[in-house]
């Protein structure tokens, strides 16, 4: 693979489960965290730092952030500057299946509208996974619908604020944006519209079909 190194801004779920599935694609990962110590990484085969995060981070192609992750902004803009693709781990997986996304936002509710809706494609047949905000990262779902060669896969995917701030082209097959009501204004300078504006991204990639 060309042009196949990416960088991990933080290694907790959401990191580990994007490293191991860029690293079952062809990746040359490396991993970035502001934790001094994270024995999980001790072990591992991958690059990494810990403490912060160097200029190391911009020696890849991509940068796929965590999305626990909020101060982020002068990152974003010397990535951009330096023209590498700067993405949220719900956008990295997105690219890399082909089956059917039911994303799900909203300020509340979210968990109990995706368990509902994985439970009824569930129940009809169809072969569903649930992941995202819930608990179980996108990235690892799509890793083993890689690896178990699964098809036709439907995938409900709760998707938090965080998670939308950081998409391109990510454009799930149907969305639902359950409410919107003040909730992390810490993350979004007090600003009630900044945080409705990232809710609505989970349509901007919509077109007229």
């Amino acid at each position: 693979m060309k042009n196949n190194k990416i960088t991990i801004l933080g290694y907790g779920k959401s990191g580990i489960a994007a490293a191991k599935l860029a690293k079952h694609i062809g990746f040359d990962v490396f991993i970035s965290d502001s934790r001094k110590l994270i024995p999980e990484l001790l072990e591992t085969e991958f690059k990494y730092e810990l403490g912060g995060h160097s200029q190391k981070i911009y020696d890849s192609n991509i940068i796929v952030v965590s999305p626990g992750i909020s101060k982020k902004t002068e990152i974003k803009k010397n990535a951009i500057k330096k023209g590498i693709r700067f993405i949220s781990e719900i956008e990295f997986a997105s690219t890399f299946t082909e089956s059917k996304i039911i994303g799900i936002t909203g300020s509340n509710g979210k968990t109990t509208v995706s368990k509902l809706i994985y439970r009824i494609l569930k129940d009809y047949g169809l072969n569903v996974m649930l992941g995202g905000n819930i608990g179980i990262p996108f990235s690892e779902n799509v890793y083993n619908e890689m690896t178990k060669n699964r098809n036709n896969n439907y995938h409900v995917v709760e998707i938090s604020s965080f998670q939308l701030e950081d998409i391109e082209n990510f454009n799930p097959d149907i969305s639902c944006l359950l409410n919107i009501t003040s909730d992390h204004l810490d993350r979004y300078n007090n600003e009630f519209m900044e945080y409705t504006k990232t809710k609505f991204k989970i349509i901007k990639n919509y077109d007229k079909d």
